[in-house]
């Protein structure tokens, strides 16, 4: 069980045409993003998406969130912290120094930020993309949260067999199963709200849309060894937590281990998604759910099943299609492709008025998150 959240931003008009200028480190990015050579008008659109990442970074480090793990132009890492440095932004900018010579002097496409925190309960991924070239209809930012609990982070030196023993009290009985699940949900979704508050803070926006979702991976088969982790990454688009950053694998196995023991313990699922080893959601179970022990479903040791349960709505483009008893409901993941458009296009002067972020209140159920 890990816990995901998502906020995506569209930025208000008089965010996209004010020219403000960004301090002294971001301004260092902006001329290296360029080489500093920038037209009137490139300039205009390169200080605005600049001065978003650093407002963006002005919102979390009002959270206390300093620490960076990557920093990525157009796929290019500017700055990947594998060692697990702490307050490291100025490290990172020295670094974009130092590769920037060898990078061709072009607009960006798309800036790409990784950040960590994490407090008494929760370990967090926090994921930042900003689009300067998008369709129509899909905002130009947007910020995904992974969340673990720190209950079960394994120790240096901890084996298996100790770390699920330290799980076992969770799953003993549904009521414990139930608090635990609950008292997380509550304090990723608090981390969450506090995450959108501080973004209305410091952006101006027109939009901000919110999803919470509880996720539990089905592995093809047991783990319970961090190299098993890394043995499964394939690269491709996942969620934060499944990239293999740094130190994250001792926080993110029991996640692994969870839906084996769900599954001996036959643990009523209610109200989770269900991924795949890349993190792609295979089905959302509603309120009335499945009993683990009944089917296959859960269980890594043997093959995928669909669980008997009314209240189940299936994806696709996961590693589980073949094996699903009913498609009927399948979702395609993505938008359909359109024309695209610059959110860093510029319609004229603004007024000063400000304008402040409207965004739902909890979930993905709600009509106003039902485009996400």
């Amino acid at each position: 069980m890990y816990f995901n959240g998502q906020l995506v931003i569209d930025p208000s008009q008089e965010t996209l045409v004010e020219k403000v200028r960004p301090t002294k480190v971001f301004g260092r990015m902006l001329y290296y993003l360029t080489a500093g050579g920038l037209s009137d008008r490139e300039e205009q659109e390169t200080f605005t998406a600049v001065a978003i990442l650093q407002q963006l970074n002005m919102a979390l480090r009002s959270m206390g969130v300093t620490n960076i793990v990557r920093l990525t132009k157009d796929q290019y890492d500017f700055y990947f912290d594998e060692q697990g440095l702490e307050d490291d932004l100025k490290a990172a900018m020295e670094q974009f120094h130092m590769e920037t010579d060898y990078y061709e002097s072009e607009l960006f496409e798309a800036l790409y930020l990784v950040v960590e925190h994490a407090d008494q309960e929760l370990t967090y991924l926090i994921e930042i993309e900003i689009d300067r070239l998008h369709p129509p209809d899909v905002y130009p930012i947007t910020i995904t949260v992974n969340g673990t609990a720190n209950d079960f982070a394994q120790q240096p030196g901890e084996s298996s067999d100790s770390l699920r023993q330290r799980m076992e009290p969770v799953f003993r009985a549904q009521d414990a199963y139930e608090q635990f699940q609950r008292q997380k949900e509550a304090h990723f979704s608090h981390f969450i709200s506090r995450l959108n508050q501080a973004v209305a803070t410091y952006i101006k926006c027109d939009d901000v849309r919110q999803t919470l979702d509880t996720r539990v991976i089905r592995p093809r088969e047991p783990v319970d060894r961090p190299e098993q982790l890394q043995e499964r990454r394939t690269g491709a688009d996942t969620p934060p937590l499944f990239h293999g950053y740094h130190g994250f694998d001792a926080f993110f196995l029991y996640a692994w281990m969870w839906s084996s023991m769900s599954f001996h313990h036959n643990i009523h699922y209610h109200d989770v998604s269900v991924v795949d080893e890349r993190g792609q959601t295979v089905f959302d179970v509603g309120a009335a759910g499945f009993h683990a022990g009944e089917s296959n479903t859960l269980n890594p040791e043997a093959n995928f099943e669909s669980p008997s349960a009314s209240d189940v709505e299936y994806y696709a483009d996961h590693s589980y299609q073949d094996g699903l008893d009913q498609t009927g409901s399948a979702q395609e993941a993505g938008t359909e492709s359109g024309e695209s458009s610059s959110w860093l296009d510029f319609g004229g002067d603004s007024g000063d008025s400000g304008a402040s972020c409207s965004s739902c209140s909890s979930c993905s159920s709600c009509s106003s998150c039902s485009g996400i």
